[in-house]
């Protein structure tokens, strides 16, 4: 299905705003005129013409009536301006199938090329961009000799393999990427039964089923959407007409392989096989653009970008390697994670969900200029998988604690384990018993035959139980002896076997909470009985020995019991029941506005728990927030707001239960409140402009200093009492750090979210 098709040229009304600050997950961007969309026809694009209409074109980057200084600015792009109207030109005069011109929106081009970066720094000769950011790497590439035409009118037979391997085109490589194919499948019954009418005409038909196609009979067996990069690779890898690689291809890091073509192939059972069809009919795809920016280097070779995978990415591989990473990619540094062999495959899953953070900010911003862009469906796909293993960092190691403690009708050994010995491990090894070579999908962990507590190391609920095995029956349940399968909200099932016994309230479907006694650590099914232990197995995505990971690289028996730091809470969980919550959030809300939340709290209470979010935090968040922004939206938690736009830009919602539906899905790759908030309510990249909550970070100044060391608080004074103007050359234009953003999200939970969900619940 084609997604993103733009039929029509944006015409918006120009607006001179210098910074756009956006308070939901994004961040201060310098928007010059014009950005948002391009009042003229790309084609009839005149650079002098542009710059003499746009003298106040960076009002913020200036100062007041320096006109010398804008035109400089701006003259200084104009390789940048001229390649990018020359190349989106080349797409405005071609059609797509159904006739449609290939326009390109310039309002996605330039909010990607710009983000994060001041337009007086973003120059065609660089020497500025190094300057401010420490890197002889040019923000942007242009191909002066290249006519723009890009994928508009590529010739397959003749480009070169290493066509796409490296940016040589900024504006190409984006312009590209927009531009998606379709792909079908099909199946070949055989030649199709030709016959003659009375008056000669020959007729095909296919009598033994199917549809007639150049005079075949064949089945429709799959239509698919591949964007530029992967259609391309695809084409000159299979395509017969070209035929002439037998290996992937390499676009920006990425290799591409379409997995489409391969499922076409293996479709058995049709007299003739299977043919995969490259239709070369183009369209506009936003939707295949960001699995581009998703899936590829684009974001990890700019160094203004590296900040963003700092935490997630940078820091964890010095822990890990023993050595400085500095940066992603060779291009930026040498001390790069590109350098370390297999550095960027540990750390996949955290580099894409960086990336997607990075797009998360360029579609918030592209919003707020009435630009309505979705990427939804592999966003979220993306964003569970995140989301998964966030809750995996908070898993219990299994064995519990000797003391229990009863609360609320459920006894608990959650204090530090009685045993973390690994006694086998995960792997193929020997089994203890025969000595015997096999694979072994769990790890073995010592304990007291009978006595040792075992407990859940997630909230979920039981899938299954077996508890009729007997010591010394080494086939017993396939060798697993007494078990318990746990399944748990993620996706991820955790497997507890080689139990002595199993406590009685444990049946299928009981729904178990984190840190609750489930069994006693024994010696039956296919273990060595001298040995005693608790056979556990974590089971990623899915309950079968397939999906099992070592449970090592997810709980850590140094940190069996991860805990919230203190002052901050979970983004997940609760230890609130139903009752307590509501009674808690009644009582309140007696004395309080809470909107409908008082009335509806059971509704929140298990919409929250059904989408994976702490109740507590859909409380407090909303009471920040203020209720239902622009009306009866259901919108508590200012999702897609602006300073500047008001209730009119936030997202509606058609229910209660739909509105925390969506806030979920914003926060849920987040652990902790403070976590969410380092990216939810971004401070912006720059301190600016002082007294203005639209326009600048320098507002929040006297809000979060005391959360900042004492040197930091002087240059930030000193900043915000400078003027409100960026001049980056003057050095006024400071960027924010790690240091202010923890600040403000350590304010946002310390002095906000956390005295509210205190004065509810007593938390």
């Amino acid at each position: 299905m084609r997604k993103g098709k733009n039929n029509k040229m944006l015409l918006l009304k120009d607006i001179a705003k210098v910074l756009l600050a956006i308070t939901l997950f994004s961040v201060i961007v310098y928007v010059p005129d014009k950005v948002n969309g391009a009042s003229f026809e790309y084609k009839d694009f005149d650079f002098d013409k542009f710059q003499a209409n746009r003298n106040f074109f960076w009002d913020g980057n200036c100062k007041e009536g320096d006109t010398e200084c804008k035109n400089k600015v701006l003259e200084s792009q104009k390789k940048f301006y001229k390649k990018l109207y020359k190349t989106l030109a080349a797409y405005d005069k071609k059609q797509d199938k159904a006739g449609d011109r290939l326009h390109i929106n310039d309002n996605i081009i330039l909010e990607t090329v710009f983000f994060e970066l001041t337009h007086d720094v973003f120059k065609d000769d660089g020497t500025d961009y190094e300057n401010k950011v420490g890197s002889n790497d040019p923000g942007y590439s242009v191909n002066e000799e290249s006519d723009g035409s890009g994928a508009a009118d590529i010739d397959y037979s003749t480009v070169p393999e290493d066509y796409f391997e490296t940016e040589t085109d900024t504006l190409e490589t984006l312009a590209d990427n927009m531009i998606a194919y379709e792909t079908i499948c099909w199946g070949d019954r055989g030649p199709a039964t030709e016959e003659k009418d009375d008056e000669g005409n020959i007729h095909y038909s296919c009598p033994e089923g199917g549809q007639v196609y150049n005079k075949k009979c064949v089945d429709k067996l799959s239509d698919n959407e591949l964007g530029f990069w992967e259609y391309f690779a695809s084409k000159l890898m299979h395509d017969t007409g070209l035929g002439r690689l037998t290996g992937p291809i390499f676009f920006l890091g990425k290799a591409v392989d379409d997995q489409a073509y391969y499922d076409c192939k293996a479709v058995e059972g049709y007299a003739d096989g299977t043919r995969y069809e490259y239709t070369d009919d183009r369209y506009v795809s936003t939707d295949r653009y960001f699995d581009f920016l998703k899936d590829n280097l684009y974001f990890d070779k700019k160094a203004h970008l590296q900040k963003f995978f700092r935490k997630d990415v940078l820091e964890k591989a010095t822990e890990k390697y023993g050595t400085p990473v500095k940066c992603m990619t060779s291009n930026i540094c040498d001390e790069s994670l590109e350098a370390i062999d297999g550095g960027y495959e540990e750390f996949y899953g955290n580099i894409v969900a960086d990336r997607l953070d990075i797009i998360e900010y360029i579609i918030s911003n592209l919003r707020q200029y009435g630009i309505d862009i979705h990427y939804m469906d592999d966003f979220n796909s993306d964003l569970n998988d995140i989301t998964n293993t966030q809750q995996r960092k908070s898993f219990y190691w299994p064995i519990g604690s000797n003391e229990t403690e009863e609360r609320n009708g459920r006894v608990f050994a959650d204090k530090d384990p009685a045993s973390t010995e690994i006694i086998r491990q995960f792997g193929t090894n020997a089994n203890p018993r025969t000595g015997e070579m096999q694979m072994h999908y769990g790890i073995d962990i010592a304990g007291v035959e009978g006595s040792t507590n075992v407990i859940s190391v997630y909230s979920g609920t039981v899938y299954s139980v077996y508890s009729s095995c007997t010591k010394g029956d080494y086939t017993c349940n396939e060798g697993y002896g007494n078990m318990i399968i746990i399944s748990h909200p993620n996706g991820d099932y955790s497997v507890y076997a080689h139990l002595a016994s199993i406590e009685s309230y444990i049946v299928t479907g009981y729904d178990v909470v984190k840190g609750e006694v489930i069994g006693k650590v024994g010696a039956t099914g296919d273990v060595d009985t001298s040995k005693p232990c608790l056979h556990y197995e974590l089971r990623v995505g899915g309950n079968s020995v397939d999906n099992a990971q070592n449970p090592e690289d997810n709980t850590d028996p140094s940190d069996p019991r991860p805990t919230i730091p203190s002052g901050d809470f979970s983004v997940h969980e609760t230890s609130l029941t139903k009752e307590q919550f509501c009674s808690g959030l009644r009582n309140y809300c007696n004395n309080h506005e809470c909107g409908s939340f008082s009335v509806n709290c059971e509704t929140v209470y298990d919409s929250s728990i059904d989408n994976n979010v702490n109740p507590e935090l859909v409380v407090a968040r909303a009471m920040c927030e203020g209720f239902s922004p622009g009306g009866s939206t259901y919108n508590y938690w200012g999702i897609g707001c602006s300073n500047t736009g008001g209730g009119r830009d936030c997202h509606s919602y058609s229910s209660l239960s739909d509105g925390i539906r969506g806030f979920a899905s914003v926060v849920a790759k987040y652990n902790t409140a403070s976590d969410m908030m380092k990216k939810y309510a971004y401070i912006g990249a720059y301190w600016y402009n002082p007294g203005s909550w639209p326009t600048g970070g320098c507002i929040y100044f006297n809000y979060i200093k005391q959360y900042m060391s004492n040197g930091r608080q002087s240059t930030v004074t000193n900043v915000c009492n400078s003027g409100n103007y960026c001049d980056t050359a003057g050095g006024v234009c400071t960027p924010t750090t790690d240091e202010d953003q923890t600040a403000y999200a350590t304010w946002q939970v310390a002095n906000k979210m956390g005295p509210i969900r205190a004065n509810i619940w007593g938390l």
